[in-house]
């Protein structure tokens, strides 16, 4: 190829360009080793990419709700799964849920979130809601969220 220019007057140009560009990419797969120590010395070990091993770390099968709200019950622990951007109201909400109820909240995700985890999420807190119902009484955490919201507004019109 002689000189690459911003508009391409012949397709076939662009095309060998993209192949190219996704060749060269494709051979820069960062990797990551399974002990840090490995990480300074040129060692001839097989290499995981960090992609996988950090979907296996993070990721929760669907099966995985039954079986952890389980434990969790069996050890007398009531939480909730929280995930998404935290709004005005959740640090609130969390407070309320912590102090007066006993109810702990675990982020699983700050922003986007996988498929998986969601589905993993919403089964938790389905499982896990008709725990807290069963045990505080119906809608006890629409009662929390509309006293966070209360207090929420409170804190925003004294100004603070």
């Amino acid at each position: 190829m002689n000189t690459l220019f911003l508009f391409f007057t012949q397709p076939s140009k662009l095309a060998l360009v993209v192949l190219a560009s996704m060749m060269a990419l494709s051979s820069c797969i960062s990797t990551t080793t399974s002990k840090p120590s490995d990480l300074a010395s040129t060692s001839t070990e097989k290499k995981r990419p960090v992609k996988k091993k950090v979907k296996k770390l993070f990721a929760k099968k669907p099966g995985d709700a039954m079986a952890d709200f389980k434990k969790d019950l069996a050890s007398g622990r009531l939480e909730l799964k929280q995930y998404g951007a935290p709004g005005k109201v959740t640090p609130y909400y969390n407070k309320i849920l912590k102090d007066d109820l006993g109810i702990k909240t675990e982020v699983i995700a700050d922003g986007l979130i996988d498929p998986d985890e969601l589905r993993y999420a919403k089964q938790y807190n389905a499982l896990m809601t008709i725990e807290i119902e069963r045990k505080y009484g119906p809608g006890i955490l629409k009662k929390a969220r509309y006293r966070a919201l209360l207090m929420e507004q409170q804190v925003r019109s004294s100004g603070r």
